[in-house]
């Protein structure tokens, strides 16, 4: 989807990412956790970040869940955009080839996990 590009580039280019760099770390150790843990965690980083960050959200993973739900007909799964958009909404200022290889799963569970259910995350 064209818009689905256009946001992704959009997202590349901000000065700072929509999860912030100091919600990084949190985030990336709330990917290995329980299914619970890991939703606080990250519901909890949600409700730290600028609010201007979550107004963004609240438009742009509903969207996303949408696309995923025609997946069928754009083969744009939640993985699939999360492979997309997570390297340009979630990464860290100073990363080693070797972190961001290691890291990379990390990063698209948190973001698959808000564009499959983006209410339980953002209300």
């Amino acid at each position: 989807p064209v818009a689905a590009g256009i946001m992704g580039r959009f997202m590349a280019q901000l000065p700072e990412p929509l999860f912030t760099f100091k919600a990084y770390d949190t985030l990336i150790s709330a990917a290995t956790e329980d299914a619970a843990t890991r939703k606080a965690k990250i519901s909890a980083e949600i409700s730290n970040l600028p609010k201007e960050h979550v107004a963004v959200m609240k438009r742009m993973f509903p969207f996303l869940n949408k696309v995923s739900q025609k997946s069928e007909v754009n083969l744009m799964t939640s993985k699939n955009l999360a492979i997309c958009f997570a390297p340009n909404v979630l990464y860290t200022k100073t990363t080693t080839l070797e972190q961001a290889m290691m890291e990379h799963v990390a990063c698209e569970t948190v973001i698959q996990e808000i564009i499959e259910s983006p209410q339980d995350f953002l209300p």
